[in-house]
């Protein structure tokens, strides 16, 4: 059951659902990068950042100040949300500080192109590009954790094929909140969260898709849920179950778990479209299940 704070903010971001499918897609993009450039001055004094140039998209570092040890290797890959199309650096910090900060670990937030001006492959191309970067910087992929919400979430499984087609290393583990997975719009949720999704519309996400992959939504880089899911890294997935998204996480955790990868599915009665992004009591635990999720040693390591 939802709490009280949950059940009241849903009821207000309702009203910005109706707003998106009004306003131009450069509005749009600037309300979400002030939401993320606010999340990041609420968290200022317990991170620190460090540009990345040189990569042929913005990027930062983003590390813990607090009790935070130099010598750790392990990094977080953090791949934002917004469709595609919506996602600067300024938005990507907003979670990213969260991620340094609660979890612990230092992140990447790599501010991959956008839609239209930058279509598919561009996103899962640059998301490569940040990947290879911490391998030539002296991180390994054992230590390498991909986290990303909404197509993010899709991104980080998109990523790990294309790993798999190039024949390299994968990361140690996949976090993906509300992921975006199924370009194709295949899952029953669609039609049937339609009404109770305050979020999201299915108008709204097939502007985004054929914004970003007019002509490639079945290819398995686009929506990974048609690919081969088998030697994935384990992966924790959080998802709302009033989200139009429901069925990408469950069907996505469903061929995982069939193709022999490990997989958890974290379905949050009553909540919307990545939740754990929101100040809200469930967004707290689902950050603790991440720490912990990303602190459990692999079977890998415990069998040396």
């Amino acid at each position: 059951m939802p709490s009280f704070i949950s059940v009241c903010l849903r009821a207000q971001i309702r009203l910005f659902k109706r707003l998106t499918t009004k306003i131009s897609l450069q509005n749009v993009r600037t309300a979400q990068d002030k939401v993320g450039h606010l999340g990041a001055k609420v968290l200022s004094g317990k991170v620190s950042a460090e540009k990345i140039e040189g990569l042929g998209f913005d990027a930062e570092f983003i590390a813990p100040v607090k009790d935070f040890d130099e010598s750790d290797k392990r990094i977080i890959l953090y791949l934002h949300g917004g469709g595609y199309t919506c996602g600067s650096i300024s938005y990507a910090e907003g979670f990213g500080s969260v991620l340094a900060a609660k979890v612990g670990i230092k992140t990447l937030c790599a501010a991959y192109r956008l839609a239209p001006e930058n279509p598919f492959p561009a996103a899962v191309e640059d998301a490569f590009e940040a990947y290879k970067y911490l391998l030539e910087n002296g991180y390994e992929s054992k230590n390498i954790y991909v986290v990303g919400e909404s197509a993010g979430g899709g991104l980080c499984f998109s990523l790990c094929l294309m790993l798999k087609e190039k024949e390299m290393e994968l990361p140690a583990k996949i976090v993906a909140i509300s992921p975006w997975s199924d370009l194709t719009f295949s899952g029953g949720s669609h039609k049937y969260n339609e009404k109770k999704d305050p979020t999201l519309s299915g108008e709204l996400l097939r502007y985004y898709a054929a914004a970003y992959a007019p002509d490639e939504a079945e290819n398995v880089l686009a929506s990974p849920i048609f690919g081969d899911l088998s030697n994935m890294p384990p992966s924790l997935i959080f998802v709302g179950s009033r989200e139009i998204l429901l069925d990408d996480s469950k069907v996505l955790a469903e061929k995982l778990t069939a193709s022999g990868s490990k997989c958890s599915l974290v379905v949050e009665e009553g909540l919307w479209h990545v939740y754990p992004l929101f100040a809200i009591p469930e967004a707290a635990e689902a950050i603790d299940k991440i720490k912990a999720f990303l602190e459990l040693e692999d079977e890998k390591q415990k069998r040396k």
